[in-house]
């Protein structure tokens, strides 16, 4: 069959160099094939494999357990299992589809373990020559080669054209996509996407633009970063991207990859990615945790040339799929400041979106889309609030565990059931809360005497529940107009330190909350730093170096001792700046801080009226000097 001449193609580039087991003497070997389906086709095909001679005799099997006939030395005929035959001489093939759990006994056995050669296009050529007296064309050679044995096994007859053999293939295929995706959600579905959902819907409208002939490929976006937190939403997305699209779905990642082998595993299997998205166009190829990759500036030791190897065929693989049409790569991470900047050139992953965790509308929506029609009726805003910092993943959580108390209870389920899946409550201790409130007073009043912004809201909170959302944070509203100019740079720096330099101040010492995550005051302060040093000509060079992109500037951060050194002493001296006029305004600020440790919620008019400063324009075009002397009345 043609699926047992392929096997002998693949056996015979594997076990080529293994002269003992062609000449038909004593030899143990282990092959390890792709799947389990292909473990009987490769049995088939290892009897052409040599002979055995001298009166010896192969045993091929796939089960160490299994019983084989044999006869003693008198020539009564017994039953044996297969590695207990071992002393006799004869040869012994096993064949496994799962190399990674061979026991130490069969490696200790083994003269040679080998994995089976990649099926090629050209034995598929061949093999239609010679079992099906048929032609095949070098672009449906590739994609057979593709398949596993069994697939063409049972595609692949006599009296069967190979282009009937192919649609049959790909109407499984079909079949199979519309069962995997039929119950993803649409773009329009998912709640909290912003940038991310608005870019699906303009790919949908290009791709159908496409097919109708009314764009070129050339004038579709190709490559897509997405990167956010964990939980929130990257591979759902990728799902509604493909459906909204209606376009299928390739998901990979080097987990994926790595799990096939060694490196020349890896590198077959991500081409393997690749081709399967060429095959099935036009299609959506997402790659999960991408970061993983790494970035070969970083590379050291003894795994330096494996990694780079990885990046260099992704890279490949990248370029290659561009040239191509009817192919969008999608790749995921939680850390994109991690990833080859060579991987992030135009005509590869050249577009990049960051996904946030979910606001208060976007909660409820995800949550109501979790419930299906279930609570419809009922007011979702206690949940919102109490679930703030909570990730997509950990909403559709709750409606489960909601679900499943219902279930419990033997009812439908109730709004009492999400609630008591809700994390109790928690009461913030006076402490942390004075350390807060301290906290956003600093950003608040050097918002005021640096100007170009208003401060819109403080909150401190008294309770909360369970989840990493933080207890306090301080709102400013951009005012228009504002030159980009070093100065004003060095005005967001200085606020953006505000809040650990009055903890310093006024408490005595500061906490981490300035920093830790990408979002932080901390981050920030320093990209801003960096953009001036390396970007906008308004340090101490006039050299450019990188674009203003946060990837870029982060990635020349990392590597570069010089830069750290200039921008670590514009922090010092901003921090220090922050530090005095803190100082200046200890009274004003103390005021802020009770009222705040009172109230807990603060909007503008009360935030202005405690500082003495009107938020109209015209006084936040007075100086620095006049609001200072203002505030320490």
């Amino acid at each position: 069959s043609p699926a047992t001449f392929l096997a002998y193609c693949s056996l015979v580039k594997s076990c080529r160099g293994l002269a003992p087991l062609w000449a038909g003497e004593s030899f143990v070997l282990i092959v390890i094939v792709p799947t389990r389906g292909d473990i009987e086709i490769f049995k088939e095909a290892m009897q052409f494999i040599g002979h055995p001679k001298d009166g010896r005799s192969r045993v091929v099997f796939d089960n160490a357990r299994i019983k084989v006939k044999t006869r003693d030395k008198s020539g009564q005929e017994t039953i044996e299992f297969a590695f207990n035959l071992l002393e006799n001489g004869d040869q012994f093939i096993y064949l496994t589809a799962k190399g990674d759990e061979l026991p130490e006994s069969y490696i200790l056995s083994a003269d040679s373990i080998i994995h089976t050669s990649p099926i090629l296009p050209e034995y598929v050529r061949a093999a239609g020559k010679v079992c099906l007296d048929q032609d095949i064309n070098d672009e449906d050679a590739s994609f057979l080669s593709s398949l596993s044995l069994r697939s063409i096994q049972m595609s692949l007859r006599r009296g069967r054209r190979i282009a009937e053999s192919i649609a049959a293939i790909n109407g499984v295929r079909a079949r199979k996509h519309a069962l995997a995706h039929s119950d993803a959600p649409l773009l329009s579905d998912l709640h909290g996407m912003n940038k991310a959902a608005d870019w699906g819907h303009e790919l949908a409208k290009d791709i159908a633009d496409w097919r109708a002939g009314k764009i070129d490929w050339l004038d579709v976006d190709r490559g897509l970063l997405l990167s956010g937190p964990t939980g929130t939403g990257k591979t759902t997305f990728a799902a509604a991207l493909a459906r909204t699209c209606g376009v299928n779905l390739v998901t990979a990642s080097l987990a994926k990859w790595q799990a096939r082998g060694h490196l020349g595993d890896l590198l077959r299997a991500m081409h393997d990615s690749f081709e399967d998205a060429q095959k099935n166009t036009p299609s959506i190829l997402f790659i999960d945790e991408i970061d993983a990759v790494g970035d070969r500036e970083t590379f050291t030791g003894d795994s330096a040339h494996y990694s780079t190897e990885v990046v260099a065929s992704l890279l490949e693989c990248l370029d290659g799929c561009a040239r191509r049409e009817g192919v969008v790569v999608v790749g995921a991470c939680n850390y994109p400041e991690l990833i080859d900047t060579a991987l992030l050139r135009p005509g590869r992953l050249d577009r990049h979106i960051e996904i946030s965790l979910p606001g208060p509308t976007a909660r409820e929506g995800i949550l109501r889309f979790h419930l299906k029609q279930d609570l419809a009726e009922l007011d979702m805003d206690v949940i919102a609030y109490r679930t703030e910092g909570w990730s997509g993943a950990q909403l559709e959580q709750l409606v489960r565990d909601a679900r499943r108390r219902a279930r419990r209870r033997g009812k439908e389920i109730e709004y009492s059931d999400l609630y008591n899946e809700l994390p109790p409550q928690q009461t913030v201790n006076d402490t942390i809360r004075r350390r807060c409130a301290v906290h956003e007073a600093g950003h608040a009043i050097v918002g005021v005497l640096l100007g170009g912004l208003y401060v819109v809201r403080m909150i401190v909170k008294e309770n909360t529940f369970g989840v990493d959302a933080g207890i306090g944070w301080t709102r400013f509203e951009e005012i228009s107009g504002r030159e980009a100019i070093a100065d004003n740079y060095n005005n967001a720096i200085c606020r953006a330190l505000a809040g650990s330099a009055a903890e310093e101040v006024i408490l005595g010492n500061k906490s981490s909350g300035s920093g830790g995550t990408h979002d932080s005051d901390l981050h920030k302060a320093t990209i801003i730093a960096a953009k001036l040093q390396t970007s906008y000509g308004l340090g101490s060079s006039l050299r450019w170096l990188t674009s203003d992109d946060v990837d870029d500037v982060a990635h020349m951060l990392r590597h570069d001792k010089e830069l750290q050194a200039s921008v670590e002493q514009i922090l010092q001296e901003q921090y220090a700046r922050a530090k005095g006029l803190i100082a200046e305004s200890r009274d004003v600020l103390d005021r802020l801080v009770n009222a705040l440790i009172e109230k807990g919620d603060l909007g503008s008019s009360e935030i202005y009226s405690i500082i003495g400063v009107g938020p109209d324009p015209d006084s936040d075009l007075r100086s620095v000097a006049s609001k200072r002397d203002f505030l320490s009345r």
